[in-house]
């Protein structure tokens, strides 16, 4: 980047100290301390990786579904007993299990009049970890 385009953007500071300055899919902060120009790269998810993040977080915003995957991150487990752990009825488990199938976040595997589900999205363990974390009574 040119030092001369960022002081061109930059010269008139109303905003404060700083200024964002966009170039090229990349964010820099700018700021003028002393005289000197001093930028620093700011590290942001692209839009598709925000679009996938939403979706996911939609997905995963209810209770029962939460439940499903924390079930799931210890195992492979039939509906009948996602249904039992997760204390919902088998109809409404089905219908959550469809929903997160559906987002290819589990798999599903028929053996004989049985269904078996687990995760095969690794980002489902990483979220589930991060909500115990974040919301756990302490």
């Amino acid at each position: 980047m040119n030092v001369r385009a960022i002081l061109l953007e930059v010269s008139p500071l109303q905003d404060g100290p700083w200024k964002m300055v966009f170039r090229k899919a990349t964010w820099y902060a700018v700021s003028i301390k002393r005289g000197e120009v001093m930028k620093t790269k700011i590290k942001m998810l692209d839009f598709e990786e925000l679009d996938q993040a939403a979706e996911c977080l939609k997905l995963m915003a209810h209770p029962a579904r939460l439940r499903i995957v924390d079930v799931l991150t210890q195992g492979e487990f039939a509906v009948h007993e996602i249904a039992e752990l997760c204390q919902t009825s088998p109809n409404q488990t089905c219908e959550h299990l469809r929903l997160l199938k559906g987002h290819k976040l589990l798999s599903s595997e028929r053996r004989g009049r049985t269904v078996y589900y687990k995760i095969a999205s690794d980002q489902l363990a990483a979220l589930l970890e991060c909500v115990k974390k974040s919301c756990s009574k302490k």
